[in-house]
């Protein structure tokens, strides 16, 4: 049920042509996710554990995001057991023409590839410097970008594309080196050949435009608090995760249209402002159902709009964090994200 509501609830947005967009493109990126999950035998069972030394049950997850309007179109949850690349294949029932995919390293290999341009679509992973020999000698050149033909995955058998419904032939790929300020080089597998419709000068920052699907995460364990379960079955936990997805889809809509008042009202300020998101899901709890069931009434919603837009925070898209070593034993909950859904 929640999975339809949540189709039914984005069809309207991108039926409209005006939503944001990279060079014409949709754009989708998928990760993956670790969940903990309630020390239930049945859970136990269901999905096992992220370790054999862990303490808990735990599940992987993975979205169908779009990080330019921060809604996800699609959730699976499944074992732990179940690798990455297969909840990946599992969107693309939700992937139509002309969108493109972000993927960072977990996700290289043919048949993956094969299948996003079996449905019309493009894609852009980053590779490791030893993902095959062709890699491997492009990043011992000179070269910048390099066209080459990526070969079947020898890991997988006929019968494996058989199955998936694949092609086994061999793809062309867009070799790019994209240099960090930190001096590291990347490497961008992509199926956008065109170099000049695509300068390699625009992929760093699309690559980059990918870690929203990672703050999208935190959001929803830090601020929706995901993991806070109502059941301890299976089929609870499925459906959980799918209704804070939906509430999490339906806060975001609202803070787009919050952001049109903020926008105008500091449209002359040295920085942009942003709908404060914490602020919101605590103003949009208490209308939730009424939301979905159609029960605001059009000086409501303009009401909640103005509400919504009453907090904001400066955005600072050049500032650059040093990422901090993991500690042994951490606290699950911050001090610095209260509940606010």
């Amino acid at each position: 049920m929640w999975v339809q509501i949540n189709n039914c609830i984005l069809a309207p947005f991108y039926s409209q042509s005006d939503y944001k967009k990279w060079n014409g493109f949709r754009l989708l990126s998928v990760d993956g996710s670790l969940l903990e999950l309630p020390p239930e035998s049945a859970l136990y069972k269901a999905y096992g554990k992220l370790n054999p030394q862990a303490r808990l049950p735990g599940a992987r997850l993975s979205q169908l995001y779009d990080p330019l309007n921060q809604l996800t179109l699609d959730v699976q949850e499944s074992p732990y057991s179940t690798g990455e690349r297969e909840l990946a294949f599992r969107h693309l029932a939700r992937v139509e023409n002309n969108d493109l995919l972000l993927f960072d390293r977990g996700y290289q290999c043919h048949w993956l590839f094969s299948a996003i341009l079996q449905k019309q679509a493009h894609f852009c992973a980053r590779v490791t410097h030893d993902f095959n020999n062709q890699v491997k000698a492009f990043v011992g050149s000179d070269k910048v970008s390099s066209i080459v033909n990526l070969a079947r995955s020898k890991d997988k058998n006929n019968e494996f594309y058989r199955l998936k419904s694949l092609s086994c032939d061999s793809i062309r790929v867009r070799l790019i080196k994209v240099e960090l300020s930190s001096g590291e080089v990347e490497i961008l597998a992509t199926s956008l050949i065109d170099d000049k419709a695509y300068p390699n000068a625009l992929f760093k920052a699309l690559y980059h435009l990918r870690w929203d699907i990672e703050e999208d995460y935190k959001r929803q364990k830090c601020r929706i608090f995901i993991e806070n379960f109502t059941g301890l079955t299976p089929l609870a936990i499925k459906q959980d995760i799918q209704a804070q997805v939906v509430s999490k889809n339906m806060a975001t809509l609202w803070k787009l249209a919050a952001q049109v008042h903020v926008s105008e009202r500091n449209k002359n300020c040295r920085r942009d402002y942003k709908v404060n998101f914490s602020y919101l899901l605590g103003k949009f709890k208490d209308n939730f159902v009424k939301s979905i069931l159609g029960g605001l009434n059009m000086n409501a919603m303009m009401k909640l709009v103005e509400q919504l837009s009453s907090s904001t925070h400066a955005f600072r898209p050049e500032r650059c964090m040093e990422r901090r070593p993991k500690k042994n034993c951490k606290w699950q909950h911050p001090m610095g994200y209260k509940p606010a859904f």
